[in-house]
């Protein structure tokens, strides 16, 4: 039987460990922490990028929570500063439609921009790294060069064959343009783009922006989210928090019927790029958090739900294992893009793109 494909080390289920699962993603805030883990508990928070998560709840329980306030007032400002840095990247969000609009080149919010846009932002709790969006391929590169003259700083690093080298706004914020959507197939083995997103009718407008600005419907960012943690980043599960993950589809497919109507569409789609037992396992430690039981991460062996939350949380936690999965990540771009045909492909875009001046 295929089970999933990593070996994490063992984590130990402390009691701040336990809580901050239970605060952040459990339909039931818990009991309050020992007095004594308090100072553990803050400084896990930090280390896990569950502080907004948290602060988030406490800002908009329908029943207040009463918490310590060295807890409360540390878990208010994170989610202040997140909530400032949401506010950042909308206004860079508008002026990028803005260049767009005047090149008539149509744009796709994605990921964590398109959950707040959408208002599946975890009430505003959620943290967004960066802005993501999609545009044809053509419109994308010049996009990119009219940025560029716009004071936007290209990062010295690769592009890669799905979007160009990423940006850098004068505000700070980083922007990745996408011509295709990574891992996501709907014809053939070729990537989606935002033609296909368009002729699938999968695309929502995105309210309130100038020009041709949407977002994917929910189920496309779904299968999207999924794609992008379980394929791009499950072997660097500290580059992409894949607990944020957890919280995603917590909150677009709250329950098991969701995941069933979602699934009836889209998961032969997503078996084209995630491991079967890795989807299963995702699916089921979403559910089980939010219903109040943390997976026994100490059981002698584990099951693949109390081993994929191992494994995030070693990625965090475990320097040693840290390092052994960046190494096997990089490994894997290379075997995925020669088993999938696209070895030369990868291999020119990351030329092609290498260094933009």
């Amino acid at each position: 039987m295929a089970r999933v494909r990593f070996r994490p080390p063992p984590i130990e289920p402390t009691a701040e460990l336990v809580w901050l699962l239970l605060a952040a993603f459990s339909e039931q805030f818990p009991d309050a922490l020992d007095p004594d883990r308090e100072s553990a508990a803050l400084d896990l928070a930090h280390r896990l990028g569950l502080g907004a998560v948290i602060g988030a709840r406490l800002r908009t329980a329908a029943d207040p929570i009463v918490l310590p306030e060295a807890l409360a007032g540390d878990f208010r400002r994170a989610h202040a500063h997140s909530a400032i840095r949401t506010a950042l990247l909308e206004r860079t969000a508008r002026q990028i439609a803005e260049n767009a609009q005047g090149r008539s080149i149509p744009l796709v919010f994605l990921k964590g921009f398109a959950l707040f846009l959408s208002g599946r932002d975890w009430a505003g709790g959620r943290p967004i790294a960066d802005l993501d969006l999609l545009a044809p391929e053509e419109g994308a590169e010049s996009l990119h060069a009219e940025l560029r003259s716009c004071g936007y700083q290209a990062q010295d690093n690769y592009g890669n064959e799905h979007h160009l080298a990423t940006l850098v706004s004068p505000d700070g914020v980083n922007i990745d343009l996408h011509f295709c959507i990574r891992g996501l197939s709907f014809e053939g083995s070729r990537w989606a783009t935002w033609e296909d997103l368009r002729n699938r009718d999968a695309l929502l407008p995105a309210e309130g922006y100038p020009g041709d600005c949407a977002l994917p419907n929910l189920s496309t960012q779904t299968a999207h989210l999924l794609v992008h943690g379980l394929a791009h980043h499950i072997w660097r599960p500290h580059t992409y928090p894949l607990l944020l993950l957890v919280g995603d589809l917590q909150e677009l497919l709250p329950d098991e019927g969701a995941w069933q109507d979602f699934e009836r569409e889209f998961r032969p789609l997503l078996l084209r790029s995630v491991n079967e037992p890795e989807l299963d396992a995702m699916r089921a430690l979403a559910l089980e958090l939010k219903a109040g039981h943390v997976p026994d991460l100490a059981a002698p062996p584990p099951g693949d739900t109390a081993v994929l939350l191992r494994h995030i949380l070693a990625g965090y936690l475990d320097e040693t294992y840290g390092r052994r999965l960046r190494t096997r990540h990089a490994l894997g771009r290379l075997g995925d893009a020669a088993r999938q045909g696209r070895l030369m492909h990868y291999l020119t875009r990351r030329v092609r793109h290498q260094r933009i001046d």
